[in-house]
């Protein structure tokens, strides 16, 4: 299992613990982590908390057989932070505010800010100080207009019960509205927007589908089954923000400062990259051919080339075509 799914299962588990003083034993925790869609078993719930007691201030008692874990509802005199962890609490901060507004966010902000709230004033203020000397760019997140908050419980209610849901959703770039029932299995927040990634029955694949398009919501009574390891597939195809079922091989050849740059600072992108003559690299990559990767071909200019696929080479030239056409005299 991946760290990122560790880390939403804990933090999932600590938020139940938060919301009961009478605390829950390890059974009664992984019939609600099973409930909200998590397959581990009653070992794995009693090394999360094992792991959150390392943090947290979690202490057990016993009785009726089993032991009971309670989430002690306060951090004063528990906290003492060393320079690196106080950094590490500024970028936390940072971070946070670029989600400003999502649900996430405001939780997340009441809990730093308690923890902040509960250091010496010295060092309340040196992280405070912190912003002079160190800045966090975040400035591809882009934080929704509009949330219907109680749309997005409606959400995590129906991927936690497995339940096929209905939507009138608007979609951007066909500047089209359409009704269509989603198998909805992971809610994603991304670049500041929460998404809802899920099959389709429309399309007929998977799709994601940005939760402040979507216009009316309906949960039916159809269960379904999440397809496991359905997340990691679908990322393999997304070059940027769209995605496809179909993919295909990637080859780009890029030179001068467009190859300086894609080294620099768009590596992760490439499947392989091969350092050639002159300066060149060979960028390669499995990915759906969906217009973020045209407009990311495009944005390197003359300083790049498609080696293939065909299909590519065509979309990138017919835009480039229509670029001329808008110079005419």
């Amino acid at each position: 299992m991946s760290d990122s799914s560790q880390m939403q299962r804990q933090h999932y588990l600590l938020s139940i613990l938060a919301d009961c003083k009478q605390g829950f034993t390890a059974s009664d925790l992984l019939k609600y982590a099973t409930h909200a869609g998590y397959e581990v078993s009653k070992r794995t719930i009693s090394r999360d908390i094992d792991d959150l007691s390392c943090t947290f201030p979690i202490y057990e008692s016993e009785g009726s057989g089993e032991t009971r874990y309670f989430l002690e509802d306060r951090l004063s005199g528990l906290v003492e932070l060393n320079l690196d962890e106080m950094i590490t609490v500024y970028y936390l901060k940072e971070m946070v505010d670029a989600h400003a507004n999502s649900d996430l966010a405001t939780s997340a902000t009441f809990f730093l800010n308690k923890l902040i709230s509960n250091l010496s004033s010295d060092k309340s203020e040196m992280i405070s100080k912190f912003k002079d000397a160190i800045r966090v760019e975040h400035e591809q997140c882009h934080s929704q207009n509009k949330l219907d908050v109680s749309m997005l419980q409606r959400l995590r209610d129906a991927i936690a019960e497995q339940t096929t849901i209905e939507i009138c959703y608007y979609a951007l770039i066909n500047d089209e509205t359409t009704t269509r029932k989603v198998d909805p299995y992971f809610l994603e927040l991304s670049e500041g927007n929460y998404k809802i990634v899920g099959y389709c029955h429309l399309r007929q694949g998977l799709r994601a589908f940005n939760v402040s398009r979507i216009e009316t919501l309906r949960i039916e009574k159809t269960k379904f089954e999440k397809p496991k390891n359905f997340y990691e597939e679908y990322t393999k195809s997304r070059f940027d923000k769209l995605a496809s079922d179909k993919t295909e091989s990637l080859k780009l050849r890029l030179w001068g400062n467009a190859a300086k740059l894609v080294k620099e600072y768009e590596s992760k992108r490439a499947d392989k990259i091969t350092v050639e003559k002159k300066g060149q690299i060979l960028f390669e990559r499995k990915a759906a051919i969906t217009d973020d990767v045209v407009m990311w071909v495009l944005s390197y200019g003359d300083e790049i080339e498609v080696i293939e696929p065909q299909e590519l080479k065509e979309k990138v030239l017919a835009k480039a075509k229509g670029i001329l056409n808008n110079y005419k005299d």
